[in-house]
């Protein structure tokens, strides 16, 4: 075991149903790429989701850090049956048990066993894209679909960005794009302590900056600022990348607020814990604001247009449904703005073809009686069995770091060209 919670690369790790030869550090002491070495039940066989194989040769391994609670809230997500049984979210397969866990004192497993992606949505540069694809339609649907099932069993994911959306089988008949990484999933329409919001700032819908409580609307919102940002390769929504002296003595909460008003219209005020900083990005996004200390409008360093206006100027036009289904999704108000169920009819998604992994119906029936008990938020969420039919996917997996070149390696030593969208 390395200095710190995690492991060393090489070190074989007992999990509960295989061995794994810890192969590559991703993340020091957090995310480890791993081999299986072997097969059996150790000391309990758990019930894998019909949609994974037993046939992955990798896995991703990861250990918890600080204060636990983000690892421990994943862990009781992948309890539910909606979660485990959901083909577009990344499957939990094993565990790696701690050695004081005891049937009297039973405590978090030292690590959580995930199927292998090869990447995330971070490493396809969407510049690479040309004409004859539908990937990012392919990625719009698939999240989606996964948020239709946590919304239907009315939970939040908290947390969609590109990182966290996963591919696997890049631009082969049995390419795969699953949701991961529930440590911000959170039960819907329960309020969230102020200094706990949902979503990174980048991504995080108005009514969050408001003080609203969370409802699944901000996954659209969240789903809506990553794409934009993705098929832009610039922070279209959120601070800019560059140069770093350009916000010096400005509000960065504020900023953001004042681009969001720039790009889709006014957010309500309202009072609340958070009406200071609304006030000051009002003001910002109007040109009425001084920056501390030197006196310069703001209006001279935010050039922010509207969305559709930042969008229609990229150097690789997108498809006018592309950007009419971007303005969709990001509607400030959240009663305007779509249910992932509306969003995935919108004429943009429509025609696209199903990989041959996935059932060829277009979501999963999000309807049942209650199961399961939601991570220290009481019992106050719906929640669903869904059965699907099994997939002939490989478990494959990530290696979470962002990668700028348009040929990757995949965990089998393969090249991936980046696939080519229908976006110009």
């Amino acid at each position: 075991m390395s200095a710190g919670t995690g492991f060393q690369v090489g070190e074989i790790v007992r999990g509960d149903v295989c061995f794994y030869e810890i192969d590559q550090t991703i993340k020091t002491d957090i995310i480890y790429k791993g081999r299986r070495v072997a097969k059996g039940t150790l000391r309990r066989a758990l019930d894998l989701p019909p949609k994974i194989t037993d046939k992955g040769e990798f896995a991703t391994i990861k250990c918890p850090v600080g204060d636990k609670s983000q690892f421990e809230n994943e862990h009781s997500m992948y309890k539910l049956p909606f979660i485990r049984d959901c083909r577009w979210i990344r499957a939990h397969i094993d565990s790696v048990p701690n050695r004081n866990s005891t049937a009297a004192e039973p405590q978090l497993p030292r690590a959580m066993v995930y199927e292998w992606m090869d990447n995330t949505l971070s490493d396809v540069d969407s510049l690479s894209l040309g004409i004859d694809s539908n990937f990012p339609q392919q990625v719009a649907r698939e999240v989606l679909r996964a948020l239709e099932v946590f919304h239907g069993n009315g939970w939040i994911h908290g947390d969609v960005h590109v990182k966290n959306i996963f591919l696997s089988n890049m631009g082969e008949p049995d390419q795969v794009i699953k949701l991961g990484d529930l440590g911000h999933s959170m039960s819907a329409n329960l309020e969230a302590a102020p200094d706990n919001r949902p979503q990174g700032t980048r991504y995080r819908a108005p009514e969050m900056w408001k003080g609203s409580i969370p409802s699944p609307k901000l996954d659209i919102w969240g789903l809506g600022v990553t794409l934009t940002n993705w098929l832009a390769r610039g922070n279209i929504f959120g601070l800019p990348e560059s140069p770093k002296g350009l916000l010096a003595g400005i509000n960065k909460d504020a900023f953001i607020i004042a681009k969001i008003i720039r790009l889709r219209g006014d957010i309500e005020l309202t009072l609340g814990p958070h009406h200071a900083v609304m006030l000051e990005g009002h003001a910002m996004a109007k040109g009425n604001y001084t920056i501390p200390g030197n006196g310069q409008g703001i209006n001279a360093r935010m050039g922010t247009r509207t969305l559709r206006e930042e969008l229609e100027s990229l150097q690789t036009p997108l498809d006018p449904r592309c950007i009419e289904f971007l303005e969709y999704l990001l509607n400030v108000d959240p009663d305007q703005r779509p249910t992932a169920t509306e969003a995935l009819q919108h004429p943009w998604l429509q025609g696209v073809a199903e990989s041959p992994a996935v059932n060829q119906q277009s979501s999963e029936t999000a309807h049942g009686q209650q199961q399961g008990t939601p991570p220290e938020r009481g019992d106050s969420r719906k929640s669903a069995t869904q059965t699907v039919g099994e997939d002939q996917q490989r478990a494959q997996g990530h290696d979470e770091q962002p990668a700028p070149e348009r040929q990757r390696e995949d965990g089998r030593g393969r090249k991936i060209n980046v696939p080519q969208c229908r976006c110009s």
